[in-house]
């Protein structure tokens, strides 16, 4: 099963996700995969 999660800011969705993620459920976050990105030095330097 594949299901996505979308809402407005504060609705809980990262509480959703981590709720998921106790039960066992593989996730991805859209956050933390932009984090990390802006993280990166050459994505900093391509801004």
């Amino acid at each position: 099963m594949l299901v996505g999660l979308t809402g407005n800011f504060g609705t809980g969705k990262s509480t959703v996700l981590e709720l998921f993620r106790v039960l066992g459920a593989v996730t991805v976050s859209a956050d933390e995969v932009v984090h990390r990105l802006l993280g990166l030095d050459a994505i900093k330097e391509a801004l």
